[in-house]
């Protein structure tokens, strides 16, 4: 065995291993096939401009976690604006759910960032668990509460009661190990599905929405899947600007776009489409 040296996208040498042992997608134009000291070297060396240990520099860090904020944002209010009505609850009701989640989910994310597993994401809220709430919020106990207000207060309190239960189950089952027979049965095979699952039965809630202002919501869908699916490795100064910024590109094209024809008076002064 041999030990060769190639370079990455940023230029800095990778130390690599040649041998008959490599993968078809290890291998170079002569014909070598390496072995990738680690995943990291692989990733930069099939042309990815940032791994997990790296740290980019600031005013990228900032302009990309203001696209991490967009990217959750529709989802982190959704999730109240999906359940409380359920609930029976008020429009102050909800705005004080929305707020809660979004500092629930910051105190989350920077206790996960720094005392926990420190990884590059941010807690927010799952439609993983709107099914079983549902099935929480539409008990016929809590259904049969008359008055809205003491409904939602009462049903409020099951399901924090419910979702700290679980929270203890879920680190009980991490702490100790108890889970690590069952990864093994749970494959990219089983969780495709349930999470397809999933968004099919938030569709139409969402695309609801999109459909108030269809051109406006088809533009910015369209641009995102083809400046992050097609335009990924167009390079624009050395940098992959399609690949690193997909969401803000597409979210400040639609809404030039929109804001031009808001300033023509193409769309009427009730159009949902309207930027004013």
């Amino acid at each position: 065995m041999a030990t060769g040296n190639i370079s990455s996208i940023t230029g800095v040498p990778l130390s690599l291993d040649v041998s008959d042992e490599g993968t078809s997608d290890d291998i170079d134009k002569s014909g070598n096939n390496f072995v990738y000291e680690t995943h990291e070297d692989r990733a930069k060396a099939n042309g990815m401009k940032y791994t997990v240990s790296d740290v980019p520099p600031l005013p990228l860090s900032i302009i990309l976690g203001c696209q991490h904020f967009l990217t959750m944002l529709g989802a982190t209010v959704l999730i109240p604006l999906i359940v409380t009505p359920a609930m029976g609850a008020t429009a102050k009701q909800t705005a004080e759910v929305i707020s809660t989640i979004f500092v629930v989910s910051g105190v989350n994310t920077l206790i996960q960032t720094t005392l926990g597993d420190r990884l590059p994401i941010v807690q927010g809220g799952s439609f993983s668990y709107l099914p079983p709430t549902f099935s929480v919020i539409f008990n016929p106990s809590l259904q049969a509460i008359v008055g809205d207000n003491e409904r939602f207060l009462e049903t409020m309190q099951v399901l924090s009661g419910a979702i700290f239960v679980v929270g203890i189950v879920q680190m009980a089952l991490g702490y100790s190990g108890a889970i690590v027979p069952i990864l093994k049965y749970l494959s990219p095979v089983t969780i495709a599905p349930v999470i397809t699952a999933i968004g099919l039965g938030l569709y139409s809630v969402g695309f609801t929405n999109v459909s108030t202002c269809f051109s406006v919501g088809l533009i910015q869908m369209l641009l995102s899947i083809i400046f992050s699916q097609y335009l990924k490795k167009f390079l624009i100064g050395g940098y992959p600007v399609f690949a690193l910024f997909p969401i803000i590109l597409a979210i400040a094209i639609t809404w030039s776009f929109a804001a031009i024809l808001t300033a023509s008076d193409v769309w009427g002064e009730e159009s949902a489409c309207r930027t004013d």
